[in-house]
């Protein structure tokens, strides 16, 4: 995968080794960030902050915050999909400026 002198010195099985563990900890990460964030969107929704509280602080059977997880999955999308072509950084950084002056004059 990564070529070049790093698999004349330690081997083609070692970078393969190490590529499957960057993407296990990529992906852990990925979903430790998914599940904090979905239980502080039940946090704020608990308290009554957002519409429709009362279904984002619902929770399944298992206690997972399902409606949460949902609701950060389609704001990430959101984002994704929004994000125009090139400099999409800008595009994040304005939006969250203008969502924490909204959160303020609340």
């Amino acid at each position: 995968m990564y070529g070049g002198n790093g698999d004349r010195l330690t081997g083609s099985h070692y970078t393969q080794v190490l590529s499957i563990v960057i993407a296990c900890s990529a992906y852990g990460t990925v979903l430790s960030v998914l599940f904090s964030h979905a239980r502080i969107n039940q946090a704020v929704a608990s308290d009554g902050i957002v519409p429709f509280a009362r279904h984002i602080v619902a929770t399944s059977r298992f206690g997972t915050p399902l409606n949460a997880i949902l609701l950060h999955y389609v704001v990430s999308l959101a984002i994704i999909i929004a994000a125009p072509p090139g400099d999409a950084y800008n595009m994040i950084i304005s939006g969250m400026a203008l969502l924490f002056s909204f959160m303020f004059l609340c």
